[in-house]
C-alpha cells in the first residue's frame, strides 16, 4: 500500500518536473509577478470602492528602511554632474577625481613625519620653510606619470576641428557655417538626391 502511494507520488513529481522543464526559464518569476499584479489590482479596486486614495494607502505601508533604500538606489553613485559652473567647481571636481586614484605611501609619510618632529623640536612643532627640500624620486616619477596621463587624455578629448581647405564654402560667417552643418546633419540624407540632380543639371 505504501509502495503504491510512494510510486504514485514519485510519478506525479516526475510529471511536474517535466512540465516545469518545458516551461520558459523565467516562467516562475512571470507567474509570481502576474499574481502580485492581480492582488494589487484587487486591493486597488477595494480601496476605490471605499472611496480611499490607493497610492496614499500604499505609501503608508512602506517602512523607513525601504524608503531609504529606494532613495539610495535613485541617488547617483558619482554626484559629479560634469557641468561646468565656475573655476572653483571645476578645480574641486578635478581634485576629487585625482584623489580617487591617489595611493599615498604611508612608509614615506611616517619617515618624513619623524624627520620633521626631530628637526623642529626647538621651534615648537613648526616646519621652517625651505628646511625640508628633499623630494623622493618615486614621488617625482609619480607626478610626471600623472601629468603625462593628463596630457594624453586632453589630446584625445580635444574638440578642435581641422580646417578643410578644399570643402565647398556655403556660408557667410561662422554662425552660418555651424547652422548649415546642423541642417546637413538633420536633413542631409533626405536631400541628397535633390543635390545630386542639381549637380547633374549644372554640369549639363
Amino acid at each position: 500500500m505504501r509502495r503504491n502511494f510512494a510510486r504514485k507520488q514519485n510519478h506525479s513529481e516526475v510529471v511536474e518536473e517535466d512540465k516545469r522543464s518545458k516551461m520558459p526559464a523565467n516562467w516562475e518569476s512571470k507567474k509570481r509577478r502576474v499574481e502580485e499584479e492581480m492582488a494589487l489590482a484587487e486591493r486597488k479596486k477595494a480601496a476605490e470602492a471605499q472611496g480611499l486614495d490607493f497610492d496614499r494607502l500604499q505609501m503608508l505601508e512602506v517602512s523607513v528602511e525601504e524608503s531609504d533604500r529606494w532613495a539610495n538606489k535613485r541617488k547617483p553613485a558619482d554626484p559629479d554632474s560634469g557641468k561646468w559652473s565656475d573655476f572653483v567647481a571645476a578645480t574641486e571636481r578635478q581634485y576629487t577625481r585625482n584623489m580617487r586614484q591617489f595611493k599615498p605611501s604611508m612608509e614615506e609619510y611616517n619617515a618624513n613625519k619623524k624627520l620633521w618632529e626631530d628637526s623642529s623640536a626647538e621651534t615648537s612643532g613648526l616646519i621652517v620653510a625651505g628646511q625640508h627640500d628633499a623630494v623622493s624620486r618615486q614621488g617625482v616619477d609619480r607626478m610626471v606619470a600623472d601629468l603625462q596621463k593628463t596630457i594624453e587624455r586632453r589630446k584625445g578629448s580635444s574638440r578642435r576641428r581641422t580646417h578643410d581647405a578644399e570643402a565647398d564654402i556655403d556660408y557667410i560667417n561662422e554662425p552660418n557655417k555651424r547652422y548649415n552643418q546642423a541642417i546637413e546633419r538633420a536633413f542631409g540624407k533626405h536631400t541628397q538626391s535633390i543635390k545630386d540632380d542639381l549637380e547633374r543639371g549644372t554640369a549639363l
